[in-house]
């Protein structure tokens, strides 16, 4: 008789317990049909690749864009991990939550690597931005100033914040830079005047910025896309599957 009422029991549960499984997998799915950032970094990577030989003032007003949006997907990424965590779940659901998470970590990791880059450059166009301002009628000595207020801008300028990918070919464009101004600073003042060695110095700042942006595509989320997509349909797919579970003891 025991037994009888405790099958009955196990059986009842069972069938509890796949109402809560399907609730909770129909939960996760709207979370992550809301939150869904795998489309809103590849919008941002799509942009950001065609951004290339654009003018100084749009590319300018591009990257802080960039700045923003990547920021964004970064918060929304740890709001969707939260949302799926609050959400609990029974060990049924425990190996979709761990793909969840993971998920929506590497796509905050990817959106994080890509707003360092952005930043980098962007510090970089301030420096460049100072000499749009050299007009025909712009004298020696307010050149010089700008010079000055270039050199001193570089000193923000941050390698440290690129991923390990790229940090190398940031360093070089870095010190090329530094090169760069420090020659074009000597020019100016009548210390060497051998225009060669500061058009050398031009183009091998020129070419480091070629390296850097052919660095990008080292970035994980240039690597690392399609597999995120196959993951994130692959959840889809165990969502589905949850959502259509009739009895479950687990």
């Amino acid at each position: 008789m025991f037994l009888f009422i405790a099958g009955l029991a196990a059986l009842a549960f069972g069938f509890y317990n796949a109402k809560n499984i399907r609730v909770w997998a129909g939960a996760a799915a709207e979370i992550k049909a809301k939150h869904d950032v795998f489309a809103k970094e590849k919008d941002v990577e799509s942009k950001f690749d065609a951004s290339g030989g654009k003018k100084m003032e749009e590319l300018k007003k591009e990257l802080a864009g960039f700045s923003t949006d990547l920021d964004s997907i970064v918060r929304e990424t740890q709001t969707a991990r939260q949302e799926i965590d609050e959400l609990g779940g029974s060990m049924a659901t425990k190996a979709v939550r761990a793909e969840i998470d993971e998920y929506y970590q590497q796509s905050g990791d990817q959106a994080k690597n890509v707003a360092s880059m952005v930043k980098f450059m962007r510090e970089l166009f301030e420096v460049a931005m100072i000499f749009d301002r050299i007009k025909a009628d712009t004298t020696l000595e307010e050149i010089q100033k700008m010079i000055g207020e270039a050199k001193i801008k570089s000193e923000n300028v941050d390698f440290e914040i690129l991923p390990t990918e790229i940090k190398d070919t940031g360093v070089d464009l870095k010190k090329s830079l530094d090169n760069y101004l420090e020659v074009l600073d000597q020019y100016a003042a009548g210390k060497i005047d051998n225009i060669n060695q500061l058009n050398s110095n031009y183009d091998d700042f020129s070419q480091k910025q070629n390296d850097f942006w052919s660095a990008r595509k080292k970035l994980a989320i240039y690597a690392n896309m399609e597999k995120l997509n196959l993951l994130g349909n692959k959840i889809d797919n165990d969502l589905l599957i949850l959502e259509k579970v009739q009895f479950s003891l687990k």
